[in-house]
C-alpha cells in the first residue's frame, strides 16, 4: 500500500526537524510551564443541555489545501495552524449559540506533536507527545484568531522545545504521565483533541492508486470532541467525532468547512 520503500529523509513519518542538541533549561522550562498550566486551568465543560455519552457522531469535511494555504499566506502562520484556529472558531461560534456566559472560558486543545526521529522511521507504533494549548472561546475576526493560535503553536514549532519532549517521554515515569493527563481529561474535562498528518507521497493497492482518504478518529470518555486532518493528495480530509450529548456539535464539520471558505475568500480578496 505505501509503495516502494522511502528514505528516512523524504518520508511523512518522522519530524526532519529533529535537533541531536540537548534541551537547554529554558526548554524544558516551556515544557512544564505548559503542562501545569493546563493541568491547573482544566475545567469541566459546564454547557447547559450538555452532558457526556459513551457515544460519538462519525462526520468528515474535505477542503483544498491551497484553501488552507491561501490563508496562511493572507494571515501568517502554516496551514495546520488554519486548521486549529478555524475549529477554535466553530467552537467559539457553538459556545457562543450554547451558552449564555458573558465571558466564556478559553478552549483546551490537545495537540499531539511527532517527535519520531529520522533514524526511528521503521519502528512501530506511535512516537508522539501530547501538547496542549489554549484559544480564546469568545468572537474574534480571522485576522485576531489566526495570530492567536500562531502563538499558541510557537512553542511548538521548536525543534529545542521537541527535544524537551521527546526527553519527557523517555524519562518522565509512567505514573506521573498517567496522572497528568487523567487529571486534564477526567471527566467532563477532556480538551478537544487536534490532530493532524500530511502523506506526501501516493498510496496504491496491486498498482491501483489512492485517490482519497478519510481517516478515522477515536474521541475518548469526558472528550466532547476530538478531530483528525489527513493531507493527501491536495485535499485535507478532516474526521470529526462529537459527543452526542452535546447538542450541535454533530454539525460542527459544517461550520468548520464554511469557515474555511469564508476565510478563503477573504484571502483571495485581498483582505
Amino acid at each position: 500500500m505505501f509503495g516502494p520503500e522511502i528514505p528516512a529523509e523524504a518520508s511523512s513519518a518522522v519530524y526532519h526537524g529533529s535537533t541531536r542538541r540537548r534541551p537547554t533549561a529554558v526548554d524544558y522550562g516551556r515544557c512544564f510551564l505548559m503542562s501545569v498550566r493546563n493541568v491547573r486551568q482544566a475545567r469541566k465543560w459546564n454547557v447547559q443541555h450538555c452532558r457526556t455519552t459513551p457515544h460519538r457522531t462519525l462526520h468528515w469535511s474535505r477542503v483544498p489545501i491551497d484553501a488552507l494555504g491561501s490563508i496562511a499566506a493572507t494571515f501568517g502562520g502554516t496551514r495546520n495552524d488554519v486548521y486549529i484556529a478555524a475549529m477554535a472558531h466553530s467552537l467559539a461560534h457553538w459556545l457562543g449559540i450554547m451558552s449564555d456566559l458573558p465571558d466564556p472560558p478559553d478552549l483546551a486543545f490537545a495537540v499531539p506533536a511527532n517527535i519520531r526521529r529520522p533514524e526511528e522511521v521503521d519502528l512501530p507504533g506511535n512516537r508522539t507527545a501530547l501538547t496542549h494549548i489554549r484559544l480564546p472561546a469568545t468572537s474574534l475576526d480571522p485576522a485576531q484568531r489566526i495570530a492567536g493560535t500562531i502563538r499558541a503553536t510557537m512553542p511548538l514549532k521548536s525543534p529545542y522545545v521537541r527535544a524537551a519532549l521527546r526527553a519527557g517521554v523517555d524519562y518522565v515515569p509512567m505514573w506521573l504521565a498517567r496522572a497528568t493527563v487523567n487529571t486534564i481529561a477526567g471527566r467532563r474535562r477532556g480538551p478537544v483533541g487536534v490532530s493532524q498528518i500530511t502523506l506526501r507521497h501516493r498510496l496504491a493497492f496491486r498498482g491501483s492508486p489512492f485517490t482519497a482518504v478519510y481517516p478515522v478518529m477515536c474521541a475518548p470518555a469526558g472528550t466532547p470532541l476530538a478531530v483528525f486532518s489527513f493531507t493527501y493528495e491536495g485535499y485535507a480530509t478532516v474526521c470529526f467525532r462529537a459527543d452526542i450529548g452535546f447538542p450541535g456539535l454533530d454539525g460542527i464539520h459544517h461550520t468548520w468547512r464554511e469557515t474555511i471558505r469564508t476565510w478563503s475568500m477573504s484571502a483571495l480578496l485581498g483582505s
